[in-house]
């Protein structure tokens, strides 16, 4: 199968929709490499190959993690710095991958004032990883394909009790008043039939009767 590498692939002219998809796809597998005792040694755009028939991104630079001196955690966080990175690179309006990436250092920094290139959803994720503590030996290893599996469980959720929650909001009050002025007006229409049928009812009693006495 024909690969290219991430430079040749284009992904900064891409919409943001598959920026995001593409990010998860490779968070996904970077997961699964540290799942299975690996860790990435180069996230530069030249290293990360894309399947030209599936569009399937995956790393080339993978080591095992048996480093007697280090924390596996801490290399996996660092991994998902780098990761982040290179989506920021992606994200981020006229950057030419070719440039190499952005030292993620500049944009923990100053991610306050970054934010807003990459997508709204994201941003509580990027900002996690960007900002934080590296330092502190009890922060967990954050996974963007677990983030956006908790965004899809949550939507998932929401749409479980989608008649509570679209009361609940401005139109669903809308809509749900409307319905009870429907169901009263047919309420009404019911019974001016009914009445209009027991007056018939008597006008024939009384005008069609007599002669049959």
């Amino acid at each position: 199968m024909e690969k290219l590498s991430l430079l040749d692939f284009k992904l900064p002219l891409m919409s943001m929709e598959y920026k995001r998809e593409f990010f998860y796809k490779l968070d996904l597998s970077l997961k699964q490499i540290h799942i299975a005792g690996g860790y990435v040694n180069n996230f530069n755009p030249d290293s990360i190959f894309v399947d030209e028939v599936t569009k399937t991104p995956s790393f080339t630079a993978i080591f095992p993690l048996d480093q007697p001196y280090s924390n596996s955690d801490d290399i996996k966080k660092a991994n998902l710095l780098w990761l982040a990175d290179l989506a920021f690179c992606c994200y981020l309006p006229d950057y030419d991958l070719k440039q190499g990436l952005l030292n993620p250092e500049v944009v923990s920094v100053r991610f306050e004032d970054f934010q807003e290139y990459v997508p709204a959803e994201d941003v509580e994720y990027y900002r996690s990883i960007f900002t934080m503590n590296y330092g502190d030996p009890t922060i967990s290893p954050s996974y963007y394909s677990d983030y956006i599996q908790k965004q899809l469980e949550d939507v998932a959720k929401h749409q479980s009790s989608g008649i509570s929650y679209v009361k609940s909001t401005p139109i669903g009050r809308a809509m749900s008043t409307k319905d009870k002025e429907a169901a009263y007006i047919h309420y009404l229409f019911i019974i001016c039939v009914v009445l209009s049928f027991i007056v018939f009812s008597l006008f024939i009693l009384i005008n069609i009767l007599p002669v049959f006495s």
